[in-house]
């Protein structure tokens, strides 16, 4: 998981963990966020917020994003 992190957060594009959680660092509402790229799944929006991330409407999207102090705990659970 500390690795993930450290590529995403410190160069790499994106990353994707397990096959279907694709990571990136993105620059929104004046700071750099970790975003779980294209949540469109109800169950999965409620499974990713139940193991710590949080989520914000924009442009009529809902964005997901894993809070930058518990990456690794929530990494680790994407990869479970």
């Amino acid at each position: 998981a500390q690795t993930i992190f450290q590529l995403v957060w410190e160069g790499e594009s994106s990353y994707t963990v397990s096959g279907k959680w694709k990571l990136q660092r993105i620059y929104f509402k004046g700071e750099d966020r970790l975003e779980i790229m294209e949540v469109y799944d109800r169950s999965d929006l409620d499974w990713l917020r139940s193991i710590g991330c949080f989520s914000e409407m924009s442009n009529c999207r809902m964005r997901v994003f894993i809070p930058v102090d518990r990456a690794n705990i929530t990494i680790d659970s994407l990869l479970q």
